[in-house]
């Protein structure tokens, strides 16, 4: 989320059909503003994304994150990190 941008609820519904490893990027289908969105990867992202879509099918998610929030809190607390939130990660 931090690399791309996108929202949490974005983030949590990636499937891994909708990224193109080859053209390094990654399709956002029917997004808040309902139309779909090209998000250019970066060499991290793209390694990160990569490292999740192996071997799983095209309509697999792609995170196995489903609460971007509870997934946040559990890294805030292992970082002792505090007020660190997914929408502030899209800033």
């Amino acid at each position: 989320q931090l690399l791309t941008g996108c929202r949490p609820g974005e983030v949590a519904a990636i499937k891994v059909g909708a990224v193109d490893l080859a053209a390094g990027r990654l399709v956002l289908t029917d997004t808040k503003n309902r139309r779909d969105h090209v998000v250019v990867l970066s060499t991290q992202a793209l390694e990160i994304a990569a490292k999740h879509a192996k071997k799983k099918r095209a309509e697999s998610l792609l995170f196995g994150v489903t609460d971007t929030g509870k997934t946040m809190a559990t890294i805030n607390a292992a970082a002792e990190v505090t007020g660190a939130t997914p929408h502030k990660l899209r800033h």
